[in-house]
């Protein structure tokens, strides 16, 4: 999966990222600066395309990883994430696994490609 989640991140044009470095991020997760920066600047870009109003802010130390956590809660909740896993229960064990964090960067690559398209075929007011 780590492949296709690489992928989808050089198909968006983000091109910040390699193999070494995104595996790292996944082993740490919330308490990863740069898995927090992936999700950051996916939200962002769904803010922007989905004109929502929340978006994630990366963490600058693993100290921040509860704010971080609370703050993809809420925007998933506001993106209408279907993933009960990523939305339910205990805040702080959703993205204990490896699973929950590949699932989450998939998911938010999956809505923002769709939302890119969205955007395309939308013709300009």
């Amino acid at each position: 999966m780590e492949n296709d989640i690489l992928d989808a991140f050089k198909d968006i044009g983000y091109d910040k990222i390699n193999s070494e470095k995104l595996e790292s991020a996944i082993a740490e997760g919330p308490k990863s600066v740069e898995y927090t920066r992936l999700v950051e600047w996916l939200s962002k870009e769904l803010k922007f395309l989905c004109s929502l109003d929340e978006h994630v802010n990366a963490i600058t130390s693993a100290d921040d990883s509860s704010s971080f956590l609370l703050e993809v809660s809420s925007f998933l909740k506001e993106l209408g994430c279907q993933y009960t896993i990523l939305t339910e229960g205990n805040v702080n064990q959703r993205l204990q696994t490896r699973g929950n964090r590949l699932l989450l960067l998939d998911f938010l690559l999956s809505e923002l490609q769709a939302a890119r398209m969205v955007r395309s075929n939308k013709p300009d007011p």
